[in-house]
Parts: C-alpha cells; structure tokens; sequence
C-alpha cells in the first residue's frame, strides 16, 4: 500500500505575486522578491513547527531569480533533508526533518 502524498493547500505555496498580493504586482523587482521571500520563509517555518514531512514552492521560471534565492535558504536550513525540482523546474519539492 503506497501512501499518496496529498499536494493542498496546506503543503504547498505559490509564490506568483499575482497570487500572493496582486496589489504588488506592478511594484519594483526587489519589493516584490522580497515580500515572495518573508512569505516562503514564514511558510517553511509554520511546516516545520507544524511538523508536515512534504512541502511543495511554486515559484514559476522565469528568470529564476526567484527560485535561486528559494534554494540558497533551503540548502542552509538544519530542518531541510532534501528538495529537488518538480514542474519542470516551476517548483521545488522539499522534505523536511
């Protein structure tokens, strides 16, 4: 019997602006990184104390200004066992400890 992950809400984040605050989509790169990241960072931190093994980090290509900063912070996290891309490198799944 395989135990399915479910991907919902709980465990998954998209960072799209358009997602996240669509009043900052018009804003200036930097802000809007920014806040995409005090969010991702709020989130892996809420997973980690609520204990949830898988989460999923929508972060789009693009550029992929964006995900490269999302995986600098997840290679220095004690909590983080592993992550590899997912969605044709539109997200990264993590497993925490």
């Amino acid at each position: 019997h395989h135990s399915i992950i479910m991907v919902s809400s709980l465990n998954t984040i998209d960072l799209h602006i358009e997602i996240l605050k669509p009043d900052l989509a018009g804003s200036l790169p930097e802000r809007i990184i920014s806040y995409q990241l005090d969010r991702f960072q709020l989130f892996l931190d809420n997973s980690i104390e609520k204990k949830i093994p898988f989460i999923k980090i929508i972060h789009g290509k693009g550029a992929g200004v964006l995900r490269d900063h999302v995986r600098q912070i997840l290679n220095r996290h004690a909590k983080v066992k592993l992550y590899q891309p997912s969605k044709d490198d539109g997200a990264t799944d993590v497993w925490l400890d």
